[in-house]
């Protein structure tokens, strides 16, 4: 009797005839902009194709989900370019000084809890040393908090139980406006990532080049 044919790997690069289909990973310009992206814009992409009234009833648990893991990942990272500036900064103004954390703790400390409410207050009280002037808009707290109370640790959406118990993550039937939420945590991400994290790599970039041009004129 003839051996089945060994199956072939599933993570592999199409051939050359199929090149449009392969997908880069592992490239490192801005690593955890590439995971918020792609899930925000997932999250885009599937709603949809629920608004248009295809599996709704299915397709609401990958929205949501993919809204607050994209949200999570750029809070997280804005927490950290937040930390770098007040890093950048403390050695010009006094009263940052007091402030500067240990690099170490910066990065890791993000990864210790998975609650959007914890994230996101810590990120706003950090960002409002380096833009006093600087106000969240309500709609997007709002939406942030919201998300978190629909689902605290990143399990709602997730899975179907909770972990260890038989109990269900959404334990009563209810009705969700689809168009609503993109509209509510696709607006509130798109703030965050490009407004805010976008006003943080300029003043990051600016903050650098100033450094880099003393240290020249410091130089023999």
């Amino acid at each position: 009797m003839p051996k089945p044919p060994k199956p072939l790997p599933v993570f592999r690069p199409a051939t050359t005839e199929q090149w449009r289909l392969n997908a880069v990973v592992g490239w490192e310009y801005k690593r955890s902009d590439l995971y918020a992206l792609g899930y925000a814009d997932a999250a885009q992409t599937v709603a949809e194709k629920a608004m248009q009234g295809t599996h709704q009833d299915l397709l609401i648990y990958p929205i949501c989900f993919l809204y607050r893991h994209a949200l999570e990942i750029a809070i997280k990272d804005l927490l950290r370019q937040t930390e770098h500036l007040v890093r950048l900064r403390a050695d010009f103004e006094p009263g940052l000084a007091a402030e500067r954390r240990p690099a170490a703790d910066v990065e890791t400390e993000p990864g210790e809890t998975h609650s959007l409410e914890r994230l996101f207050t810590r990120m706003v009280a950090r960002l409002s040393m380096v833009a006093p002037d600087a106000q969240v808009p309500e709609d997007v707290r709002s939406a942030v908090l919201e998300l978190h109370q629909m689902d605290p640790r990143g399990e709602t959406f997730r899975y179907p139980y909770k972990r260890g118990v038989e109990q269900p993550t959404i334990s009563q039937r209810s009705w969700l406006d689809i168009q609503r939420i993109v509209d509510g945590l696709g607006g509130a991400f798109r703030f965050l990532f490009y407004g805010v994290g976008g006003w943080l790599d300029a003043e990051i970039d600016s903050m650098n080049d100033y450094i880099g041009m003393l240290d020249q004129e410091c130089e023999p």
